[in-house]
């Protein structure tokens, strides 16, 4: 008499006695589906019954039928039955009756007759509570039966193997996946042994190297990459073993010698069989799209330097050409003063001042380029001395103007001390050469996540609405406001260069708030802290100058 392996998935006592206690039966007791999974790829077996429900079941039911694992007989409140995508596959009307070793077929109790499952409600199966013993009539009747592919493609009828069936374990046999859906798709798709072997591969493998199956089964995981890789791969492999999951970008050798990028993502799945799965993308194209990207960037680059060298040179030299044009008025002015008349005194007087205006223009100009030539290695930086050094520039401004300056606790951040003065020194000084009455000046500083927000807010005159959008533009000024119009374009320069943003928000009449971020210096970034008269007051005031 041929012997039942049984895998059983439960813990129903009664169940577990009638089992153990038949002597054509052999039966594995397993109490999750983990565990349940382990074993079928240790050890074949004609058939599983499965409690149900139960933890996981589901998911662990549709992967042994997605694995061609042997049938499955479920036991639910309401009877043994085989479970539903089976029953769809061999069920009653699908179920042949021919004669075979183990009695099934004439005479034998099949639950495709109806035979011998009855518990007396005419359904053919026997309720949960029913004798275990005769759960066993289902399971001799299903052991060993497979779907068989009707010419639809459906799975309208079964026959019996004959032989147990175990799940696929690592060390199958290469080959690649029978799955129409899996050969569809564009990506490598690739399963391998803890060792990198590979066990199964779709048709975008096959085609994206130009092995073909046979071929395939037989290289090392090595073979499919340049020799320069190998060290990258190895590496990849042991991130995967640590880690549980990596990510490379690797060269595919193909047979004919060209090497094809790739993006592979392997995760190792499994705990006692462990097995690696993995995607591959083909980057070409992006690969490409980057390298042209990263040509215009260093066109972009060289061009703002070339740019930056004739501002710098042109501002430079235009100095002294125009230092003898306001010498020569001057000199005019002094010499000719009794014989001019009114008229003439005008000129030369609009003449100067067009001369003074284009003199601080091309100050700024040479101040804006030698933001970008003279950068020094960043540094942690208190932003308290950088602001103390702005206002000890504007000590005259401050004095005249008899301005309020109100500073909170500043933090440190990362960059060049004297860009970061003179950052202060432009919002500050313009703060207090815009406003109407006694300047009022607020510096502060708020924690924002990864970075530092800080700003210089005023009581001014204000912005108008159709003005903010060009702020910072580079000579972005009005003939009213006066100035160069160079010295918000240095501060978003500044503020640009240290990895920041600067914005404004100004209301006419009201005031203006520019504010400005810096990344922190890092985990171990210190909170602000008071400083100057604010430390010694030992209160949370703002400290004023």
């Amino acid at each position: 008499m041929t012997t039942l392996d049984v895998l059983y998935l439960g813990d129903e006592p009664a169940t577990v006695r009638a089992l153990v206690d038949v002597d054509d039966c052999t039966v594995c007791l397993v109490s999750t589906p983990t565990t349940a999974l382990d074993r079928l790829r240790d050890a074949a077996f004609d058939c599983i019954l499965c409690e149900y429900p139960l933890a996981d079941a589901d998911s662990f039911l549709r992967r042994v039928h997605e694995q061609g694992g042997p049938p499955v007989v479920v036991r639910t409140a309401d009877g043994t039955r085989p479970d539903a995508p089976h029953d769809r596959l061999v069920g009653p009307g699908g179920v042949d009756d021919t004669d075979d070793a183990d009695g099934v077929g004439a005479g034998a109790t099949d639950p495709a007759d109806g035979a011998g499952t009855d518990d007396g409600t005419g359904d053919g199966v026997e309720g949960r509570d029913a004798e275990p013993a005769r759960v066993l009539d289902t399971l001799r009747a299903y052991a060993g039966r497979r779907p068989v592919p009707a010419a639809d493609g459906s799975h309208a009828a079964s026959v019996r193997t004959g032989e147990p069936t175990r799940v696929p374990a690592p060390d199958a046999t290469p080959e690649p996946f029978d799955d129409p859906l899996l050969d569809s798709l564009g990506d490598f798709l690739f399963v391998t042994d803890a060792e990198a072997n590979l066990i199964r591969w779709n048709a975008a493998f096959t085609e994206g190297t130009g092995y073909d199956t046979d071929e395939i089964a037989e290289m090392e995981p090595l073979d499919f990459f340049p020799d320069r890789d190998a060290e990258a791969v190895t590496a990849a492999l042991a991130r995967v073993a640590e880690d549980g999951e990596a990510t490379e970008e690797l060269n595919i050798l193909t047979k004919g010698g060209e090497e094809v990028p790739y993006e592979i993502s392997a995760t190792l799945v499994g705990e006692e069989a462990p097995v690696l799965c993995g995607v591959g993308r083909d980057i070409t194209k992006r690969r490409e799209t980057q390298r042209k990207l990263d040509e215009a960037i260093d066109e972009l680059e060289r061009s703002n330097a070339e740019l930056e060298q004739f501002a710098y040179v042109a501002s430079h030299d235009m100095k002294q050409p125009l230092r003898m044009v306001s010498s020569y008025l001057d000199l005019l002015e002094r010499r000719y003063a009794d014989e001019l008349d009114e008229d003439a005194e005008e000129f030369i007087g609009f003449a100067k001042d067009g001369a003074e205006r284009m003199r601080e223009m091309i100050d700024g100009l040479l101040a804006y380029s030698r933001v970008g030539r003279r950068d020094r290695e960043h540094e942690p930086v208190d932003l308290r001395d950088a602001l103390d050094t702005a206002l000890t520039n504007l000590e005259i401004a401050i004095e005249e103007s008899e301005a309020e300056i109100t500073v909170d606790p500043l933090p440190r951040v990362l960059g060049d001390p004297g860009q970061l003065a003179q950052l202060f020194q432009n919002l500050v000084g313009n703060a207090i050469k815009y406003s109407e009455g006694t300047p009022h000046v607020e510096v502060r500083a708020e924690d924002a996540g990864d970075h530092w927000a800080v700003a210089v807010a005023d009581e001014g005159s204000g912005i108008p609405p159709e003005r903010l959008d060009r702020v910072f533009d580079i000579f972005a000024h009005d003939e009213e406001s006066g100035g160069s119009g160079i010295g918000l374009a240095i501060c978003e320069k500044i503020v640009d260069r240290h990895g920041g943003d600067i914005r404004v928000e100004s209301e006419v009449g009201v005031g203006s708030t520019f504010t400005f971020t810096f990344p922190k210096l890092g985990a171990d970034s210190p909170e602000p802290e008071p400083s100057g008269a604010e430390a010694e007051a030992g209160n949370g005031a703002g400290d004023r100058v």
